[in-house]
């Protein structure tokens, strides 16, 4: 638990996701749908940094569990 804020924070929460291929496989498609997917948008909060893609697990997580 993060004492500060007083949030639940867990630690693959903070893992970052680097590259397509490490995007895809918790989404379960291929390398080339993920990173089709990073060049369309279609995974908000995902940014390229020195040229690589890479978002939070924890991110990825709330954007695909349903509503």
């Amino acid at each position: 638990m993060n004492v500060k804020s007083g949030i639940d924070v867990k630690a693959d929460d903070l893992e970052v996701l680097w590259g397509a291929r490490s995007i895809a496989q918790p989404l379960g498609v291929s390398e080339r749908r993920a990173f089709y997917m990073l060049e369309t948008g279609a995974i908000p909060g995902a940014k390229k940094v020195a040229g690589r893609w890479a978002i939070t697990r924890a991110r990825l997580r709330e954007l695909f569990e349903a509503e």
